[in-house]
């Protein structure tokens, strides 16, 4: 009984972000439908998009200028997450998180599209497009603060070693 408690805690541990963005999706689905919401008749619907867009965008650089930066930096923290961690694993997690990026930003570019094609396929695309996003902003989330862990977290411990070595 408690190996399958593990496995079923190790698999929500792993799969939490995509528990909760279709927790959410399904929530927000739900209100939209109930309070009869067509976000796209809103004035700056538009304007919306094309903020979706960038601030996928600018989440997709930031993993552009952190990846290289975390594993090219010489720190005790990095080379012990280079020795120990699954990197392979950690890659794959973090190209899926890159994909639902870009599966926000072609589902979002597509609701531009909502007086040219049929309402039950925009309807579809919004869903999808916010399903992709809640993915994308949870998973960029948790590995952008192991990354920024793994470049702060070393400086915290030389300032403390500095600390010590000036008052002894």
């Amino acid at each position: 009984m408690s190996k399958i408690k593990n496995c079923i805690k190790d698999k929500m541990t792993e799969n939490w972000h995509f528990m909760l963005s279709i927790i959410l999706t399904l929530i927000a689905v739900t209100f939209f439908s109930k309070y009869k919401i067509c976000f796209w008749e809103a004035r700056y619907y538009n304007d919306m998009l094309t903020a979706i867009i960038t601030f996928i965008s600018i989440i997709i650089s930031i993993f552009g200028i952190m990846i290289p930066t975390v594993f090219t930096s010489h720190n005790d923290m990095v080379s012990y997450f280079k020795k120990n961690a699954d990197i392979s694993y950690f890659i794959k997690c973090v190209k899926g998180i890159i994909v639902s990026g870009f599966g926000g930003i072609g589902f979002t570019c597509f609701m531009y599209l909502y007086d040219k094609v049929p309402m039950i396929v925009f309807k579809i695309a919004c869903v999808m497009g916010l399903f992709f996003l809640f993915v994308f902003i949870f998973g960029a989330y948790r590995y952008l603060s192991i990354m920024l862990r793994l470049l702060v977290e070393e400086k915290k411990v030389n300032k403390r070693k500095d600390y010590v070595k000036q008052s002894s």
